[in-house]
């Protein structure tokens, strides 16, 4: 689960800035290092998922293999960094401050097309082949693609291993037809890396939750790039 790590799984949108409230007491690096638990980033880590998508099975890797522009990069050019507002590639925001049930923001894809974002649950227990995980964060991600069918992608965080689990859907006219997921079957993490300053999302905040960009692309899976939404099952 946009965030071009893994496999193409739906169309990546380009997502800012949501209205959250913020907490005084918590300095910006505080908030980077409380959010940064939840995707560890250190060149070396990786991640293997098993995946079944539309019929299809297999299996995602995904490894860092170095540190760029404040990015840590994996090995299909796909890069992801945490800063005091988020977990984020270069152009969107996968998880926001606050971590709480109920945060939200929203992002312009397109002229015609807008994304929303919003954090369903947390503190809960995700189980999946890698084991078993608390204190889970599970943020959805919909992407409209006419007037009656809506991508849906649900992206499950667990704290010190990263996401753990995607959940993949089309809402089509009120109907939820599950369309994939990918589950973590096994992860090797290295110690923490310190990360150097990574420019801005290139989505610009445009009022509250709402980015100015207009460029094209693809809802957010995180680890990897959701892919093409024409590829549904009905």
């Amino acid at each position: 689960m946009a965030a071009r790590w893994i496999a193409a799984l739906f169309s990546a949108a380009v997502l800012v800035t949501g209205c959250a409230t913020t907490r005084g007491a918590a300095t910006p690096e505080q908030r980077r290092r409380d959010l940064s638990v939840y995707l560890p980033l250190a060149v070396g880590n990786t991640w293997t998922y098993d995946r079944a998508f539309l019929g299809e099975k297999g299996e995602e890797r995904v490894e860092i293999v170095k540190q760029a522009d404040g990015y840590f990069v994996d090995g299909r050019g796909n890069a992801l960094t945490v800063d005091a507002y988020g977990i984020r590639d270069p152009r969107r925001y996968l998880l926001r401050y606050p971590v709480e049930a109920g945060n939200s923001w929203t992002t312009v894809v397109s002229p015609s097309s807008m994304e929303r974002y919003r954090i369903l649950d947390v503190g809960f227990t995700c189980e999946v082949p890698a084991g078993r995980f608390e204190d889970c964060v599970r943020v959805e991600a919909r992407n409209r693609i006419d007037r009656e069918k809506t991508m849906i992608n649900e992206i499950t965080f667990a704290p010190h291993v990263g996401m753990v689990r995607f959940d993949f859907f089309l809402d089509a006219s009120g109907r939820r037809i599950p369309q994939g997921q990918m589950l973590l079957k096994s992860y090797a993490l290295k110690p923490a890396a310190p990360s150097a300053p990574a420019a801005a999302p290139a989505g610009r905040a445009d009022g509250c939750g709402r980015s100015g960009s207009r460029s094209s692309g693809s809802a957010t899976s995180g680890w990897g790039r959701s892919g093409s939404s024409r590829s549904t099952r009905r």
